[in-house]
This record gives C-alpha cells, sequence and structure tokens, in this order.
C-alpha cells in the first residue's frame, strides 16, 4: 500500500510515512486540494491503473487518497515519481500561494 520509497519496506519508518500520509489529508482540506484543476485533471484523465503504478493501489481508490499518497512520497522519498512530484509541486505552489513561502 505505501507508495515506493517512503519507508513502508521499513517497519521504523513506517509511522513517518503514516503521518505523512495523514498530514497529505490536512494539506487537501486547508487547500481545497480536489478542486484544484491540475489535481483534478490528473485524478480524472488517468485511469486507475495509471494512479496504481504511479504512485500506489490505495492511490487509485479515490481523489483523497491519491493526493495523500502521493504528498507521502512526495515528501518521503529521495526521488519520487512523476504523479508524485506533479501533486507535490502544485501542493507546495498551493500552500506559498495562500500562506507566503517559508524561508
Amino acid at each position: 500500500w505505501h507508495p515506493k520509497g517512503t519507508g513502508g519496506e521499513a517497519p521504523h519508518q513506517a509511522a513517518t510515512s503514516v503521518m505523512l500520509h495523514e498530514l497529505g489529508h490536512a494539506m487537501d482540506r486547508l487547500l481545497g486540494l480536489r478542486e484544484n484543476d491540475i489535481i483534478f485533471g490528473i485524478w480524472s484523465q488517468n485511469d486507475k491503473q495509471v494512479i496504481e503504478e504511479g504512485i500506489s493501489r490505495y492511490a487509485a481508490t479515490n481523489i483523497a487518497e491519491m493526493i495523500a499518497e502521493a504528498f507521502c512520497e512526495y515528501k518521503m522519498s529521495a526521488s519520487p515519481r512523476a504523479l508524485a512530484m506533479q501533486i507535490g509541486t502544485v501542493i507546495d505552489q498551493e500552500y506559498n500561494r495562500k500562506y507566503g513561502q517559508q524561508q
């Protein structure tokens, strides 16, 4: 279930992965990410197999899980894959637009 490179393979890092996943849900609610044109486009223009292969099997269940799983991979993986990178970049941009860039 864990996105590639997020520590799901190592039990001592699984808690960090879960926390980042849940933070992804919080960012979704805080920023209204499900309504973001780019993120909604990724969800609606790709079939479940593409999302499953590009993020995780759980990400393919619904848009909220896609956002949370992508955020986790984007923040935790040393080399996030393309879909996670696209979604993570949008999250960073939307956060910075709403709250200002953090130093």
